[in-house]
């Protein structure tokens, strides 16, 4: 997680690095010290959207950096995020099967199909 320092690592090679990222610097764009080819910014569970942060957000997906909702439920309150979201990601050990189902139709309801991330799940086993 980035929050009052930062450590970069080299991910030649890897792919890209998902990153935990608090409001705080989501809002002080500390983040736009990572490549933003190469890095996926994560916006935590605990994070609500306000038109503050979802002008941050807006501004630095505009410089190039892609956006997950980490362990997303779907709540009413966190559909802004959708617009801004390239990734979502699902604890499937944490989450019931109905609590899956309605992020699945929540995810299928937004301009784009958004990708699941699903932790905790073996390949192919997630049936909607």
């Amino acid at each position: 997680m980035i929050d009052h320092c930062l450590l970069l690592m080299s991910t030649a090679g890897q792919g890209p690095s998902f990153i935990n990222c608090t409001r705080k610097v989501l809002m002080t764009g500390i983040v736009t010290l990572l490549p933003p080819a190469s890095t996926v910014l994560e916006i935590l569970e605990n994070i609500d959207p306000d038109p503050d942060l979802m002008e941050a957000c807006k501004d630095l997906k505009k410089r190039g950096y892609r956006f997950a909702l980490d362990d997303f439920l779907a709540e009413e309150s966190k559909r802004p995020f959708l617009e801004i979201a390239d990734f979502i990601k699902v604890d499937f050990l944490a989450s019931d099967p109905a609590a899956r189902l309605k992020i699945y139709a929540m995810a299928s309801t937004s301009k784009a199909r958004l990708p699941l991330l699903l932790r905790g799940c073996a390949r192919g086993s997630f049936r909607p």
